[in-house]
Formats: C-alpha cells, sequence, structure tokens
C-alpha cells in the first residue's frame, strides 16, 4: 500500500503559516506607523519589513531582514527578530516539504503497481506503472484524457459514483474490489484496485492502487469453464493421486457409469474398477506420464460395474499437475456399443466379402467355361472350315478316280477290246478309291465318337508285341519298304490296355512312315520295357516336319508343310494322341526336316491312373 504523501501536508501547513505571519505583520505595521511616524530608523525597519513580506509571498527563500541596533523601540526590535526567525522556521519547513513530496514520486514511480489519483473522477496523478497497465506512452498520456471513467468499463461507472457519494457523506472506508478496466485501444482488462482517501494539495482524493488481473482472472474463468464441461460430458472423468491413487474429483457420468456414489467413488482406487489388472501392471501403464516421456497415453481396457457387470473402456490418461504430489485425469468412454457394432460390422464386412469371393469365383468359372466353349466353338469353326477344305479335296481326287474309271467302263461297254483285267483293274481302282474315302470317314467318325465320349477305351490284358508285330506284317503287304522291328520280344507279355485301339495307334503311325518315307528306305520298329512303361518307337528316314510345324502336330486336320501333295487328313495323328491319352501313355515326337522322324509312345504297363490328365508331348 502507498503511504498518503507527506509532502502535502507540509506544504499545507507552510501555507498556514505564512498567512498567519503575514497577518500579524501587517498589523503590527499599522500600530506601529500610527505611533512613531516621525521616526526615520523606524520608518527603515518598517520599509524593510514590508519588503521582506513581498519576497515571502513571491516565494523567494533567501530573505534577512537588516535590524538597526537603536533609534528603534524594544518593540520594533523584537518584531524585526522575530520575523527573521519565523522566515527561517517557514523556509526550512518549504525545504522539507520539498524533499518529502520529491521521495514520494520516486517511491511512487518505482512501484510496479499503478498509482492514479483522483477527485471528482478527475484525474490529478498517475504514475508509469498505471500507464503501462492502460496501454499508454507514460503518465502524462494517460492524464491527458483527463477523466477516470474513461479507463473503466462503462458499467463498472456506478461504483465510481457510490465511492464519491460515500467520500461526500463521510462515510468513506478503505476498500479493494475487482473492476474490468479499457486500455488506450478499448480492449478490456481485469484490475484489482485497492481504494484510499487521501489530501491532495489541502483537498480531498481518491488514491486507487492498482493490479493487472487479467490472466489470473481468464485462467479462473477457463477453470469455471472447464470444470463445467467435465461436469456436463458424457464420459467418465475421474482425477486420482499418482501416488496413492486415490479418486480426487470424479463427474457425475462416472457415478451413473459405475453405479457408484461420488462418495464410494472417492474411496476407491483405478484398480478397484479394472478386473484383470494389477497394481505393477498399471504402474508400468503410467510410467511414461510419470517420466515425462508421454503427454498422454491412450489404451483400451475393461472396467467393471458396482453390480459385476463390465464393460469396454477406452481411456485416455493424462497428468493435469506435476507438482510434489503429480495428479492425472482419466478421460473414459464406454466403448461396448461400438465394439459390438464395430464386431457386428466386421462380421457383415466378412460376410459379404466372402459372398463376393464366392460369387466372383463363380464369375471367374463362368468366365473361364465361357472363354472355353468360345475357344471351343472358335476351334469348332476352325476345324469346320479346314474339314471342308479338306473333305472337298480328299473326296474330290477318289470321286474324279471313280468317275473317271466308270466313264471308261462304259465306254468300252459292247466292244470286243475290254479285256477281263482291264476290267478287273478298272474294278479295283474303284475299289481303292471307294476305300480311301471309307478310312477317311472312319477316322472322322471315330475321333468325334470318342471326343464326344460314345467310345470308351475298354481295358484288358493284351500282348503289345503281338499288336505291334501284326501291325507291322500288315504293312509290310502293302509297302515297298522295309519294315525292321527290334527289342519287341523285351516287352512284358500282357498289359493292360484296349487292343483295337492300340492297333489303330501303330497302323496309323506306321502307315504314315511308310508314306512319308522315300521308295527303298528302311522303317525301324523298336520295342523296350522302361521301368512301369513299355516304349515303343515308329522311325523312318523320310521328308521329316519343319520345326516351325512341331508344336501343332496333332491338331485335328493340321498337315505339315512338308506333307503338301501327299494324300491326307491331319485327322491321324489327332487320333493317335486321343487315344495314347486315354491309356494314360505319352508320345514323343523328333524331326528333323529331310532326314526323317520319330514317334515314341510310351505305355504304363499297368494302364491309366483313375483321372490320367494329358501327358503328350512333342520334342
Amino acid at each position: 500500500m502507498i503511504p498518503q504523501p507527506v509532502s502535502e501536508l507540509r506544504q499545507s501547513t507552510w501555507n498556514i503559516q505564512r498567512d498567519t505571519l503575514v497577518i500579524f505583520v501587517l498589523g503590527l505595521l499599522v500600530a506601529v506607523v500610527v505611533s512613531i511616524l516621525a521616526t526615520i530608523p523606524v520608518l527603515r525597519s518598517l520599509t524593510a519589513l514590508s519588503q521582506g513580506v513581498k519576497q515571502l509571498e513571491s516565494g523567494e527563500t533567501n530573505i534577512q531582514l537588516k535590524i538597526p541596533s537603536q533609534f528603534i523601540p524594544v518593540e520594533l526590535h523584537t518584531l524585526l527578530t522575530a520575523f527573521n526567525s519565523m522566515v527561517e522556521s517557514v523556509l526550512a519547513s518549504a525545504k522539507a516539504l520539498k524533499s518529502g513530496e520529491q521521495q514520494f514520486r520516486q517511491l511512487v514511480e518505482g512501484s510496479i503497481q499503478g498509482v492514479i489519483i483522483h477527485r471528482d473522477h478527475e484525474l490529478l496523478f498517475a504514475n508509469q506503472a498505471a500507464a503501462d497497465i492502460h496501454g499508454y506512452e507514460n503518465s502524462e498520456a494517460l492524464l491527458s484524457i483527463g477523466h477516470y471513467r474513461d479507463l473503466i468499463a462503462p458499467e463498472e461507472f456506478n461504483r465510481l459514483r457510490a465511492y464519491k457519494t460515500a467520500l461526500q457523506n463521510g462515510e468513506f472506508t478503505p476498500d479493494v474490489y475487482e473492476v474490468e478496466g479499457l486500455t488506450k485501444d478499448g480492449s478490456r482488462i481485469y484490475l484489482e484496485i485497492r481504494v484510499t482517501m487521501i489530501n491532495w494539495l489541502g483537498k480531498p482524493a481518491m488514491q486507487n492502487v492498482i493490479i493487472d488481473i487479467t490472466e489470473r482472472k481468464k485462467a479462473e474463468i477457463l477453470n469455471l469453464r472447464l470444470a463445467q464441461i467435465v461436469e456436463d460430458s458424457i464420459n467418465e472423468v475421474l482425477v486420482f493421486d499418482a501416488e496413492t491413487l486415490k479418486f480426487l474429483q470424479v463427474n457425475a457420468s462416472a457415478c451413473k457409469n459405475t453405479n457408484y456414489s461420488m462418495h464410494e467413488l472417492e474411496q476407491m482406487t483405478p484398480l478397484d474398477l479394472k478386473p484383470n489388472i494389477s497394481a505393477e501392471q498399471f504402474d508400468r501403464i503410467i510410467a511414461p506420464l510419470k517420466s515425462g516421456a508421454e503427454a498422454h497415453i491412450q489404451f483400451e481396457t475393461i472396467h467393471r460395474r458396482k453390480d459385476g457387470s463390465l464393460y469396454d473402456a477406452s481411456i485416455i490418461l493424462q497428468q493435469i499437475d506435476s507438482g510434489n504430489r503429480p495428479v492425472f485425469a482419466a478421460i473414459i468412454e464406454d466403448v461396448s456399443d461400438k465394439n459390438k457394432t464395430k464386431k457386428m460390422l466386421t462380421e457383415h464386412r466378412d460376410q459379404l466379402q466372402a459372398s463376393v469371393d464366392n460369387a466372383t469365383q463363380e464369375l471367374k468359372v463362368k468366365a473361364s467355361e465361357l472363354e472355353e466353349a468360345l475357344g471351343k466353338e472358335k476351334e469348332l469353326n476352325r476345324l469346320q472350315k479346314e474339314f471342308v477344305s479338306m473333305a472337298s479335296h480328299e473326296f474330290r481326287t477318289p470321286l474324279a478316280i471313280i468317275d473317271s474309271s466308270a466313264q471308261r467302263l462304259k465306254s468300252q461297254i459292247g466292244k470286243n477290246n475290254l479285256t477281263p483285267e482291264d476290267v478287273a483293274r478298272r474294278v479295283e481302282t474303284i475299289r481303292g478309291a471307294v476305300q480311301r474315302m471309307t478310312r477317311l470317314m472312319e477316322s472322322t467318325l471315330s475321333v468325334a465318337r470318342m471326343e464326344s465320349g460314345k467310345v470308351k477305351t475298354q481295358l484288358e490284358s493284351c500282348s503289345i508285341a503281338k499288336i505291334v508285330q501284326e501291325v507291322c506284317t500288315a504293312q509290310q503287304v502293302v509297302a515297298t519298304n522295309p519294315i525292321a522291328t527290334f527289342g519287341l520280344t523285351d516287352l512284358p507279355e500282357t498289359i493292360q490296355g484296349d487292343a483295337n485301339a492300340l492297333e489303330q495307334v501303330f497302323t496309323n503311325l506306321l502307315s504314315n512312315a511308310v508314306k512319308y518315307a522315300p521308295d527303298g528306305s528302311k522303317i525301324e520298329v523298336t520295342g523296350s520295357t522302361q521301368g512301369k512303361h513299355v516304349v515303343i518307337s515308329v522311325r523312318d528316314h523320310g521328308i521329316g516336319i519343319d520345326e516351325e510345324d512341331m508344336d501343332r502336330i496333332g491338331e485335328r486336320f493340321f498337315r505339315a508343310k512338308t506333307s503338301t501333295g501327299i494324300e491326307g487328313t491331319g485327322i491321324g495323328l489327332n487320333l493317335v494322341k486321343t487315344m495314347i491319352e486315354e491309356h494314360g501313355g505319352t508320345i514323343k515326337i523328333k524331326s528333323i526336316r529331310d532326314k526323317g522322324s520319330t514317334f515314341t509312345v510310351s505305355l504304363p504297363i499297368l494302364g491309366p491312373d483313375l483321372n490320367p490328365q494329358s501327358r503328350t508331348r512333342v520334342a
């Protein structure tokens, strides 16, 4: 608290003494003048006394009257001596008053508290601290606004009026109150003001000692708002001592969610709400907060209500006071419904995903089937075109031969130059052409029947060596090439197979060897046993196959470029491939153009697997 200025009281005393002295001297002068008008020394003394009074009134401080040693009355001498003494006393008092005023100003100016003195709301004095608080450059700038009401909020002005009334009625008592003040730019600040009444230059005035409490007030308001928010929160808020773990504060939601009363909770710790966490485990959880490594931590756990029921709790834990005994706040949300919903959504999502996956798989299967069907359709269209082209060519030749032979026979009827030998030769030519057409149709029908499933392979014990030997003997009758066999006696006595199908396989391979081999070149048929398989190879030294055609050998109606001009349909090797697959076997083809070809068939001795797959390879 700033003391009442001493200089003002002393200044008032000085004024009273000076006025009394002047009145006294003037009265005395009048008396002396009347009594000793004729005395010159008296007149001189009175003149000096009059000048001294004037100097005193003007504020001079260097005043000293000369007192004559004779020719003046004793009374006048005493008067002059008293005047000089009084002047010295008054000047000493004035000097002391001035020094006290300077000390007061120095004390107030050095204070960190603002000081404002006003009378009837008119500003009389302000220090630099008051100017800083209200946002002014200096105290002179603050005093220039003139009126104290411009430094406080309008609604606070009634307080000033009440103090003024109390002051006027002599009922004023010092007081401390909070008020909203104004800064130079119109912003509002919170002030704490201690009001006292002082004597300022001989008249009463009000002295305000000011402290800026804006930050403190804002913090208080914020704390109140936060407290209200916490109390109104639908989430549990539990504040507890980090050392003892005792709850220090709980909100209404915590009581509602746990079914405990506020008094009951304040006697408990977080461990009482957590059925599956020990004190050591909980200490490890809050350790990062204690050490300051984390500002907050978040986790999910299980909480237990008063009735023993459990619920899923999502917890945000943070330190709110880091004093000697740190205090933590736990904000807890009951997420049981959320977790159930999340689980249901996850299950629905998984079910939906499974349905989508199944539907996608079905679509892929259907798409694959459709693609396969489209591929087969394209293949059938291609094969149909190739068959039509091949059939038109292959049938045209034998039909032309039949037609030509029939016309010659017809033209020779009735003529004596047609011998029985000529007729027999023409008939054989016609029969050969018919047989060629028949083989073509039989091969085509055999492939179609096998693909449609109308013909099944009939497995039984049969002699593969006998089948191969009989095919070689039959082909040797019509072939001009020598056919040599090797190793057929080393084959097992029987294998599991369809004898008729195997006869067609080797008949086709051997007839092709005869067809594509040059006259007189040897055809070699070799047999051997390799593990659980019998291996039969047919080799010729004929025209061979181009490398770029190897991958397509075995396709229906496909014929290599080297076979151009040689009769054939491209059905035979396709039929061979299909029959070998039905037996669970494989066929390998090695061929070099103009060097010949080797067809190697491998058949399982015990027959095909239950689910045979195509193993046909071209090499």
